[in-house]
């Protein structure tokens, strides 16, 4: 049961004050109240006041109500924009767009709702933002998929979940705040993402060092983000078509081979980086898991990879190198594989992220065949 507070009776407590009051001032004009002066007013102020504390609680339980199953609709809305994103987070914004609306929608209820739904609802907000910021902040999958105008309209809805957050924050019941807190600082690191052609140097590494998009090449990532800090690192994105092989011609893989013409480890003295052209003409040097691979990943992109029948989309991610040359990070097969469909006539649409960055050994071993000693 539910115990009232003195602050909950100072209306009533209030009543008979004014009364005496207004008694006293009276009293100069020799016009005190009577007994039933007293009646009258005092005791009909009282029952005023009375129902009238009824009525208002009665309306907050009726707002509260509806503040309840307003929220209850917004998590089941959470609910399935979640599902939508996690079945087409490549496809646009929209959905993005739709749940920082969504949210805010519900931000503006917070207040009247019990705290227990407000726990509800924030807690449910939250999972959607992190199934978001699955292919927001930690793939590339934004990047690859979205306009520059659907990242401008992103960024400005996020801006005014971000104000909405920071005003609702003070509405909820303290304990929630925490919360509220966390929402804040997701919705940071949204608006902390670049713009394409420039791409989030720590949305590149979470997309690179976890799940089935690991680079296998061993990169530095923890001296390329510090790097990426100070500035004198970046990536960016890019979309181009290519025709003949020869305008791939200055992409090399991270594989090595001998003058004799045999792979071998990429710090053996006499190996020679190979270019992906010539990787996709080598059959004798290259080993066979490398060109049984090469060769599974070719009849893929014959069969699965066509859009329109016409051209074959790959995604790849390389180092710039001098001399406008490229080292290729993710994707040396597809590559390699996509130079021999070129001469069957197919065209090629490469999807590339190229990160600039100082060229040390410290940063990747296979530096060593690109720099210049001292």
């Amino acid at each position: 049961m539910k115990i009232r507070t003195v602050r909950e009776y100072l209306p009533l407590l209030i009543v008979p004050a004014v009364a005496v009051v207004i008694n006293l001032g009276l009293a100069k004009f020799d016009q005190e109240w009577s007994l039933s002066d007293w009646a009258t007013n005092v005791v009909l102020g009282l029952a005023i006041t009375i129902v009238g504390g009824m009525l208002a609680s009665r309306q907050q339980k009726i707002q509260e109500a509806l503040a309840d199953l307003e929220m209850t609709e917004k998590i089941a809305v959470f609910s399935g924009e979640a599902s939508a994103i996690k079945r087409k987070g490549r496809s646009g914004s929209e959905l993005f767009c739709q749940a920082f609306l969504d949210a805010r929608a519900g931000l503006s209820l917070l207040g009247l709702a019990r705290p227990a739904m407000q726990r509800e609802y924030l807690v449910s907000l939250k999972r959607t933002m992190e199934t978001m910021e699955q292919f927001a902040a930690k793939t590339l999958s934004a990047y690859q998929a979205w306009s520059p105008e659907d990242w401008l309209v992103f960024k400005q809805v996020a801006e005014t979940l971000k104000e909405d957050l920071r005003l609702r924050k003070r509405r909820c019941a303290s304990e929630h705040r925490h919360i509220m807190e966390g929402l804040e600082c997701m919705v940071e690191e949204f608006l902390s993402l670049s713009n394409p052609p420039n791409v989030s140097p720590q949305a590149f590494c979470n997309n690179y060092t976890s799940g089935e998009n690991i680079i296998r090449v061993n990169f530095n990532w923890e001296l390329f983000l510090s790097q990426a800090n100070e500035g004198s690192a970046s990536v960016e994105i890019s979309t181009f078509r290519v025709t003949r092989a020869d305008e791939i011609e200055h992409y090399f893989t991270p594989w090595y081979v001998s003058s004799e013409e045999h792979e071998v480890p990429w710090d053996d003295p006499s190996g020679a980086p190979l270019s992906v052209v010539r990787a996709a003409e080598f059959s004798g040097g290259v080993g066979e898991n490398r060109q049984r691979r090469i060769a599974q990943t070719q009849d893929w992109l014959a069969s699965h990879g066509q859009t329109d029948g016409t051209h074959t989309t790959i995604c790849v991610s390389s180092i710039a190198l001098p001399s406008h040359q490229r080292l290729l990070l993710d994707g040396n097969h597809r590559m390699v594989a996509a130079v021999r469909l070129l001469e069957s006539g197919t065209e090629i649409k490469v999807q590339e992220c190229l990160v600039k960055a100082p060229l040390q050994e410290l940063l990747l071993p296979d530096l060593r065949h690109w720099v210049t000693p001292g």
